[in-house]
């Protein structure tokens, strides 16, 4: 992998050579998040760049990001892109400067602008399937942790099964957590397109949830400005519904990253309900491995309560019993880049 240094220089000769763009630069090295790509920060006194070389590890993943990116710099929900380099997985684009987050209703309502932005916006090459992504997921991580695996892949399935003959497919981000989001100029961009594709959209509203809502009734909000009107029980049930699988995802990935980076010997920590809503909040703060496995086990709490519940029959049963508004959805992706590497 290249180092820092190699990259700030990289970074600066790519503005050069391929934009015209002339120092003096300064730069700085941003978050890659979990899929370790090196962002690059480059200032010139005109405009400030993002400069992402892809991590070779998950290099299978990076065409559909690019596709996914290249459509969203398009549509004006992510970042302008200026450059690429599809032998070298590199793209330059627009940096945005990420102003603090809004009061909890503002931000809702740019968070629903954006979902709606990118649900109506272009069609986006098939991804990924989640569901087959988690199997192979909870495969990886069974035996490192305190679950279930048969009872997480039960869970996830019986979901799946009960939401996807009444789904609609629409363009989704799938991965729209803070760090995946940047707030400027009272708007939210999405960037990190990795999990792109077509999809149902309450997956993007339970990803948006799950990081964002704290209670029901914020829910409830979220879905009002998202629709336009009062949610249905049934929108509120697809909702509840879908987090289950989000929530696994995130679960088992935090997982991954944890007990990867575990030091040697006991690790103790408290699980703090919740505290996986701070994930990838853009204020300089360093998750442990600790905090990883803290947010992994307060995820798949939630999932077991909620699976356990009457309320949860009930959702599965009108869920599973809704008559579609549209032609049954034939859910199609591309699984020829699925892969893991090792983490060992």
């Amino acid at each position: 992998m290249a180092s820092d240094e190699d990259n700030d220089i990289q970074a600066t000769k790519l503005l050069e050579k391929q934009l015209g763009v002339m120092g003096p630069f300064t730069t700085k090295l941003l978050g890659g998040g979990l899929s370790g790509s090196r962002v690059i920060r480059v200032d010139t006194p005109e405009k400030a760049y993002a400069v992402r070389f892809w991590n070779q590890q998950w290099i299978d993943y990076f065409p559909q990001d690019l596709e996914c990116q290249l459509i969203a710099s398009k549509a004006g929900y992510g970042p302008k892109v200026f450059f690429y380099d599809r032998n070298e997985a590199v793209t330059v684009m627009e940096y945005h400067f990420p102003e603090g987050l809004p009061e909890k209703k503002i931000k809702l309502q740019a968070l629903a602008n954006l979902l709606n932005q990118i649900h109506s916006g272009l069609t986006l090459p098939k991804g990924i399937d989640r569901s087959v992504y988690l199997d192979l997921l909870i495969e990886e991580t069974q035996g490192r942790g305190f679950y279930s695996a048969e009872t997480i892949r039960s869970i996830k399935n019986a979901v799946f099964s009960a939401m996807r003959p009444n789904a609609e497919c629409v363009p989704c981000h799938r991965d729209l957590h803070h760090g995946n989001l940047i707030y400027s100029e009272s708007s939210f961009y999405s960037i990190d397109y990795t999990w792109g594709a077509m999809d149902d959209p309450f997956t993007d509203l339970a990803n948006i949830s799950i990081f964002n809502c704290e209670t029901e009734q914020d829910e409830q909000f979220l879905l009002q400005l998202y629709f336009g009107r009062a949610p249905s029980t049934l929108e509120m049930a697809r909702l509840s519904l879908m987090k289950l699988p989000i929530k696994i995802f995130y679960a088992l990935e935090f997982l991954g990253a944890g007990a990867q980076n575990l030091p040697k010997g006991a690790i103790e920590y408290q699980v703090m309900p919740k505290s996986y809503m701070r994930f990838g909040v853009h204020d300089g703060t360093m998750i442990s491995p600790a905090d990883f496995l803290n947010y992994a086990e307060a995820l798949l709490e939630e999932v077991i309560v909620y699976s356990s519940s009457l309320q949860y029959a009930k959702d599965l049963e009108e869920v599973s019993a809704s008559t579609p508004k549209h032609s049954p959805t034939m859910f199609e992706f591309n699984n020829s880049a699925l892969k893991f590497p090792n983490r060992n």
